[in-house]
């Protein structure tokens, strides 16, 4: 006697559709690599200038000096 395991395997799905209504999804690209490039590039090129801003504000403020106080 031949093991089951040794045989050919056999397989059977049973399915069951309750509906035949399919849902179709569609892909489509958002932005291409130049607009992304273009998209990161901006944002990086406002945090920069954010940051430059920043160091200007935090620099010490040159004040004028009158004579007239010295006196």
């Amino acid at each position: 006697m031949q093991d089951i395991a040794q045989e050919d395997p056999i397989s059977i799905l049973l399915m069951y559709m309750g509906n035949m209504e399919v849902e179709v999804q569609e892909e489509y690209q958002l932005l291409d690599f130049g607009a992304l490039l273009a998209a990161v590039g901006g944002f990086v090129g406002m945090i920069l200038g954010w940051s430059a801003k920043d160091l200007v504000d935090l620099m010490p403020k040159k004040r004028k000096v009158s004579k007239e106080s010295d006196e």
